[in-house]
């Protein structure tokens, strides 16, 4: 037999029918809070007592220190790697199979004057004549084969480094052959030729600033710039090098201040705008207080 529930007369409430939310997630408990709720309230924490909560807590992983030199100027082979950059790698090959010919053509033209077969087993004077042979062909008038001299300037200023693949002997050609450069008279040779690259950059950009031969004249400006900076760099802390540049007329450093506030009215694509600013940075440091 079934119950029947009476039918009210009277509206009663409808149901919303919404589900009663969930009751919050109970915190965490850890060691530390189990020791707290052992803790009378308002009672002060003892020594002991302190030290336990703190064991338990969870412990953080120290950070690593680094140990930064903060100096004005860092190694030989650190300064170095800062004035390149990868996309330059491919031009530096480029360089090397330059100077090859280069040398090959004068041991066949002159060979008296240069016996040997590669440039690292020349003698100290088979290396002088032949470097200062090279710094006659900066004065050239055919923009063409300056370059080319330019560009193998460079490689033995960068130290050969076709001729072997350890880092401590690239270092030491480096700078025995920057040294054979200094002594040659490469510095006012570097200036000069600097200076000759600029204003026929000024000139060609003032009668038209997209110029396609724009770019051969940045290249030999970029070449005269890493000259330059290698040859300051491996004669740092020479005090007389530091006399040298000191009586170039006019001082470098000026000459590169004057070509910066050039470039904003110029075309400045393909321009070694890097190389001005890391060059000046090196003149900064060998002229403060002396020479670093």
């Amino acid at each position: 037999m079934y119950l029947c529930t009476p039918i009210s007369t009277t509206a009663s409430p409808q149901p919303t029918n919404l589900p009663n939310p969930p009751n919050p997630p109970n915190p965490p408990m850890t060691d530390s809070t189990n020791v707290k709720d052992d803790l009378p309230n308002d009672s002060p924490l003892t020594l002991g007592q302190l030290k336990k909560i703190v064991k338990q807590l969870p412990s953080k992983q120290k950070q690593p220190q680094h140990d930064f030199g903060y100096a004005d100027s860092d190694s030989l082979k650190n300064e170095i790697d800062e004035l390149y950059n990868y996309l330059e790698m491919s031009q530096y090959l480029e360089n090397e199979k330059i100077f090859q010919e280069g040398f090959d053509e004068r041991k066949r033209l002159r060979p008296q004057c240069v016996i040997s077969e590669s440039w690292t087993k020349c003698t100290l004077s088979e290396r002088r004549v032949y470097v200062e042979y090279l710094l006659e062909q900066l004065e050239l008038k055919d923009a063409e084969k300056r370059l080319a001299t330019a560009r193998r300037l460079v490689y033995i200023a960068q130290g050969s480094f076709a001729e072997f693949s350890d880092t401590a002997t690239h270092l030491h050609w480096i700078t025995e052959n920057n040294k054979v450069l200094r002594k040659s008279g490469a510095l006012l040779s570097y200036n000069q030729a600097l200076r000759l690259a600029c204003t026929a950059h000024d000139l060609t950009s003032q009668i038209d600033p997209m110029a396609p031969q724009l770019a051969d004249i940045n290249r030999e400006i970029d070449c005269h710039l890493t000259l330059l900076y290698m040859l300051v760099e491996v004669h740092r802390g020479d005090e007389k090098f530091g006399d040298e540049l000191s009586r170039l007329d006019p001082p470098l450093a000026v000459s590169l201040f004057g070509l910066v506030a050039q470039l904003r009215e110029k075309n400045v694509k393909t321009f070694p705008v890097k190389k001005v600013r890391r060059k000046l940075i090196s003149l900064f440091l060998v002229n403060k207080d002396g020479i670093v």
